[in-house]
């Protein structure tokens, strides 16, 4: 009777021996798993720091451009709004029809 139950016992101690295992084993298929979505993360983190790493330098890049050409379209202004007025009163002083808008002008002359 004694053998008995201690063969009783011994089956379940190896039944949960074997369960444990079988836990483990899961654990150790879900670590792996959630390892590999860990690196796929740490993979398109790296990827999103160079594209944005990218984008900074071509803003660079567009703002000295921009700055620049900020300049030479001032002077540009300057200079051809300069030259237009000097000519537009010179010609249209004498006739009355600086300040006038073109439409005003046009009518003058119908």
């Amino acid at each position: 009777m004694e053998t008995k139950n201690n063969d009783e016992k011994l089956d379940k101690i190896l039944d949960e021996l074997v369960c444990m295992k079988e836990i483990q084993q899961d654990i150790n298929s879900l670590l792996l798993e959630q390892n590999n979505k860990i690196n796929d993360i740490n993979d398109k983190v790296d990827d999103v720091k160079s594209n944005v790493e990218n984008a900074n330098q071509k803003i660079d890049k567009i703002d000295k451009y921009t700055k620049k050409n900020k300049k030479i379209l001032s002077t540009a202004i300057i200079v051809g709004s300069v030259g237009i007025t000097i000519p537009a009163t010179v010609i249209f002083g004498p006739l009355g029809l600086i300040g006038l808008t073109p439409i005003v002008i046009a009518q003058k002359f119908i």
